[in-house]
């Protein structure tokens, strides 16, 4: 939910009305994404500045920026807490540390069966919508094409974060 006077009285209570808040983005990438951030952060008082930067530039940064646009893949909630938000994750840019968050997510890959795994991941979910580090301003369409004649794909994920396995079993038929 927008909630443009709770955020303002974020800011106040911060004392970072006026502060300049640098965003960087990637040559290549939509701009948009981070204009409309931009204005959000300006409607509640802050000052952002944009920088477009090739890559390698951009990544000398991080992690450290203020913000930054990205694009995540389209995958499950474990993958992707695996790699950004989890205790120990890879790229946790945001530095997110949320107790609550670590005991379900541990409770989460110890799940055995998809049953086990639902409340804790929709409890995860929570916390993020919440509490988590990132804004997701926007969510591009995907398509996940498969054709007819694919076979030996797995029918459960034993892995425990979501991750395609047995792949070296898939085959194309004619």
């Amino acid at each position: 939910m927008r909630d443009v006077a709770a955020a303002k009285e974020l800011v106040a209570q911060a004392g970072a009305q006026g502060l300049t808040v640098p965003f960087d983005t990637i040559g290549g990438r939509p701009k948009q994404i981070v204009d409309i951030v931009a204005s959000a952060a300006r409607e509640i008082g802050l000052k952002p500045t944009i920088a477009v930067r090739d890559p390698a530039a951009h990544f000398a940064g991080f992690p450290g920026w203020y913000g930054a646009t990205d694009s995540v893949p389209s995958l499950p909630i474990m993958s992707i807490a695996a790699i950004y938000d989890a205790p120990g994750a890879t790229y946790n840019g945001t530095f997110f540390d949320d107790a609550e968050y670590a005991v379900t997510w541990n409770v989460a890959v110890s799940a055995m069966t998809d049953e086990e795994r639902a409340a804790p991941l929709h409890t995860m979910q929570k916390v993020l919508f919440d509490r988590g580090g990132y804004l997701i301003p926007a969510f591009s369409n995907t398509l996940a094409a498969h054709v007819a004649g694919a076979t030996g794909w797995p029918t459960r994920d034993y892995s425990g974060i979501q991750i395609p396995i047995e792949l070296n079993k898939v085959s194309l038929t004619s």
